[in-house]
């Protein structure tokens, strides 16, 4: 009876991940509709952009992925997210001059195909 409920779990999470995986690919597309997130400032500045937002993104999954959420009320856990948001669109929006807002929509694309794609990897291969 144990490893069924296991089994299922597990088919949720794979279910969840694929989801995640074709909900990333259509924001991506998204994101990179405006004309001014086209725009390749160089190839360095594009290269680092985007390991670091792989780098991030993957850093942020394997940190939240060991954090018990569990003992956080859903209040708390909303609080938390609004805060973290809030702060890194308000860094981002007085602190980045108006030429960088291209090389931030890279960043947000790598660091959101970082975590799916690390969540991918502990989900399917790890689990497996």
């Amino acid at each position: 009876m144990a490893s069924n409920t296991l089994s299922r779990s597990h088919t949720k999470g794979r279910s969840r991940v694929w989801r995640q995986v074709f909900f990333i690919a259509g924001v991506s597309a998204l994101l990179f509709i405006p004309s001014d997130a086209r725009t390749v400032v160089s190839h360095e500045v594009m290269i680092a952009t985007v390991t670091g937002g792989l780098f991030f993104g993957v850093a942020v999954d394997v940190t939240l992925s060991r954090i018990d959420t569990d003992r956080f009320t859903g209040r708390q856990q909303l609080l938390a997210l609004l805060i973290a948001l809030g702060s890194v669109y308000l860094f981002s929006w007085i602190f980045l001059p108006v030429v960088q807002y291209a090389p931030l929509a890279h960043f947000g694309v790598a660091f959101l195909w970082g975590m799916t794609l690390s969540q991918v990897a502990s989900v399917v291969l790890l689990n497996d």
